[in-house]
């Protein structure tokens, strides 16, 4: 069962997180965003299988996917208006604020910043068009980060999976020479030969009904990526930033990928880690298997998952309390108590303020 709050569907979790953290506050929130086409769902497994009780993992339900059907896939009509529009405002009261200092201690502050302030730290996980989103997410808040216009903290790592590098993102640099343009192929018989020839022949596509639910998304997330312009292009990433690809995707080539580095200051910030994307059992049945290494979070993500539950940790720290503080009005104990009362343990679910008592 997937359980959405109905007043912020942008958020999506498996039950199972929503227990876990009621008991256990994360060490670290790890908001996912899938590849074209895809919803949140596929990232709702990650929450048992990646570190539970010390990594909420978040996926982002975007528009026209999920329990957001409804709405329109294009609704933003770019990767740069979906983040700065949609995504940014809707995140941010899940961040720790980094706004609290020494002269801010004899001001008035809501319940709602107090517990900003303790938020732990976060990371950013995209696979394919979602590593294009999660880049720009970081991009973005760097650019507001520059301007004084973000009080809150920056991502602890950029993790971007199955994508060639921003400034390659085009169909000019795009490895498919025979179509390297999908979203205009307006005849969808057309549309579809070249998708299954790129992507594979994928069995649970093939019926009439479903293509016609997924093409509009399909057709969405396409045009994104193949019109994308970052926002930031003349400035580089200070974000800690891990470059994931799986051997053998053909979407990925080494030439397409190490100019990652290019857009990270400094280039050390940036580093690669390549994972098998194709299970030994499927590896193991050959032409039997229709589908291809870029599906890696959908079919084998047991490496790509062994490389985050190895690499997370390092970004686990304590978060920087009110409670620190001289001040007695600041570290009074009625208001912990208050804020106790009224928020338990902070999660996802809620967004809302004042909080429903």
């Amino acid at each position: 069962m997937i359980q959405v709050d109905s007043a912020e569907p942008l958020i999506s979790r498996a039950a199972s997180a929503r227990l876990r953290t009621a008991v256990v506050r994360p060490k670290l929130r790890l908001f996912c965003i899938a590849q074209a086409g895809c919803d949140a769902g596929c990232f709702h497994p990650w929450q048992d299988l990646l570190l539970p009780g010390e990594v909420e993992v978040l996926p982002l339900e975007l528009p026209g996917r999920g329990q957001r059907f409804r709405e329109s896939p294009d609704a933003f009509g770019s990767i740069r208006a979906l983040v700065a529009d949609e995504i940014l405002p809707k995140i941010s009261k899940l961040l720790p604020r980094t706004d609290f200092d020494e002269g801010a201690r004899g001001c008035p502050a809501t319940m709602e910043q107090h517990h900003e302030w303790t938020n732990p730290p976060f990371a950013i996980f995209g696979h394919s068009f979602g590593a294009l989103v999660a880049y720009e997410i970081c991009a973005q808040i760097e650019a507001r980060a520059r301007r004084h216009d973000w009080p809150w903290a920056k991502p602890s790592t950029l993790y971007a999976s199955g994508m060639r590098a921003p400034s390659l993102c085009g169909p000019a640099h795009d490895p498919d020479d025979t179509n390297p343009t999908l979203s205009t192929l307006i005849d969808d018989d057309v549309f579809w030969t070249a998708f299954e020839r790129r992507y594979g022949r994928n069995p649970d596509l093939l019926k009439p009904e479903v293509r016609a639910m997924i093409l509009p998304r399909l057709r969405a997330d396409l045009a994104a990526m193949e019109t994308y312009v970052p926002s930031s292009s003349s400035s580089k990433l200070t974000v800690r930033t891990r470059v994931i690809l799986a051997e053998g995707d053909d979407r990925t080539p080494r030439s397409l990928v190490e100019p990652w580095a290019g857009h990270c200051e400094p280039q050390t910030l940036c580093s690669f880690t390549a994972v098998k994307g194709v299970s030994p059992a499927n590896e193991a049945s050959g032409s039997g298997y229709w589908g291809t290494p870029h599906r890696v979070v959908l079919d084998y993500p047991d490496e790509l998952l062994s490389f985050l539950r190895d690499d997370v940790p390092t970004l686990f720290k304590t978060a920087t309390l009110p409670a620190e503080s001289t001040d007695p009005d600041i570290n009074s104990k009625e208001m912990f108590a208050e804020l106790d009362r009224l928020y338990g343990d902070f999660t996802a679910w809620d967004l809302e303020y004042p909080p429903v008592k």
